[in-house]
């Protein structure tokens, strides 16, 4: 066996432990409407990265679909985010798998095929950003408290958002610190997502212009498959995140100039992230966004007082 080979058949293993069994697992277990929808896109996005794996010469391409082809709640996983319509078959995330009239769901296996004009330099820094983006994905976002705030802020409606964020929700699993943990987690993969695409961008000098549309084209296929998740596409959403922003730095409120510059800054970097990761313009109301924020802030402290006087009773 060659070193790429021994390299390959490491990293498949990797990937099937760190990536596409805890998406499954998720899969498996019994919840809400937003549990099961981002528990869907953990699944689909794992055939994803199998590809862009696959593409760029981590993973086998053989290999990767065959791991893929074989499990069946990846096309179960796309049956039903195409059913409820949260993706269509022009959305990047509806493009790796098709299906005949009539016939079952199938991989479409020459997306799997690796680029031939990658160069080995090239090609080592994609898979040290492949490898890296995997690790912060296991570590951040495939975990139970990610996974309820995700699902709760990002596909929940108003009123059961609402009960999720103020601790009222009469269910056995999430809580108020679920939500709290898995925003500082999602706000820290969107941060190294972020700082990664930095650090790509500055190999970019010493690159050829295929090689820098090779990297360009790589970190956007990245960012493209774990950003529906999030849905931010949508505004209200946007303004939960900002929202609820406001809500937590309200709870350090001390009214001192270095709290006050401390939350402009806080509320810079939500904008910053929020704007990397969607490219949408739809967002660029920065006045509105700060409305948003300090109104939120204002509002939890007027909650905090009116039950601090009535513990007081």
């Amino acid at each position: 066996m060659s070193d790429h080979e021994m390299d390959t058949a490491a990293n498949l293993q990797f990937f099937r432990s760190a990536i596409l069994d805890p998406a499954l697992e998720s899969q498996r277990s019994y919840g809400t409407v937003e549990d099961i929808i981002v528990a869907n896109f953990s699944v689909l996005e794992a055939a994803h990265w199998a590809q862009l794996g696959a593409r760029m010469g981590y993973l086998d391409a053989r290999q990767a679909v065959e791991l893929i082809s074989s499990s069946e709640p990846v096309f179960n996983a796309w049956h039903l985010l195409r059913r409820d319509e949260i993706i269509s078959p022009e959305d990047y995330l509806g493009r790796i798998i098709h299906q005949e009239q009539g016939g079952k769901p199938s991989v479409i296996e020459v997306a799997f095929t690796r680029d031939q004009d990658i160069d080995p330099r090239t090609s080592e820094l994609l898979h040290d950003i492949f490898q890296t983006i995997l690790l912060l994905i296991a570590e951040d976002i495939l975990n139970e408290e990610s996974a309820y705030f995700v699902g709760s802020i990002g596909w929940a409606d108003d009123r059961e958002w609402s009960a999720r964020r103020n601790g009222i929700v009469l269910r056995p699993h999430g809580s108020v610190q679920h939500v709290g943990s898995g925003f500082a987690n999602v706000l820290r993969y969107w941060e190294e997502m972020e700082s990664l695409s930095l650090a790509a961008q500055e190999h970019t000098s010493s690159l050829s212009d295929m090689e820098r549309a090779t990297l360009w084209l790589f970190t956007e296929n990245i960012r493209e498959v774990l950003l529906p998740r999030f849905n931010l596409n949508r505004l209200d959403v946007v303004y939960r995140y900002v929202g609820l922003a406001g809500e937590f730095v309200s709870g350090t409120r001390a009214d001192s100039p270095e709290w006050l510059d401390a939350r402009l800054s806080a509320f810079n970097t939500l904008f910053r992230l929020i704007h990397y990761l969607t490219r949408n313009t739809s967002i660029d109301d920065r006045d509105r966004l700060w409305d948003v924020f300090t109104r939120a802030m204002d509002s939890s402290r007027l909650d905090n007082e009116r039950r601090r006087r009535e513990s007081q009773l």
